[in-house]
């Protein structure tokens, strides 16, 4: 990922998958970069928040199991 376009890769990303609350928190993260002159901060942040959204993705993209399947549709026999 090229340093140029990280910020709308994530933003497209956040977006696409929504992530409201990642949203808003890199939206605060760039605002405190900005206006709060923590641009180290920000950058760390915004680093540790690719790894949260990346383990996102994963967890949204594993099939549910056995027990999961069961306590979102009770009336499912997992078993038939």
């Amino acid at each position: 990922m090229s340093k140029e376009n990280i910020l709308e890769q994530m933003l497209d990303t956040i977006e696409m998958h929504e992530y409201t609350d990642l949203r808003e928190q890199m939206l605060n993260i760039l605002e405190s970069a900005v206006y709060g002159n923590a641009s180290g901060y920000a950058r760390n942040e915004l680093r540790n928040m690719w790894l949260d959204i990346e383990d996102r993705i994963a967890e949204d993209s594993t099939p549910p199991n056995e027990e999961q399947l069961g306590l979102l549709n009770p009336a499912f026999d997992v078993e038939s």
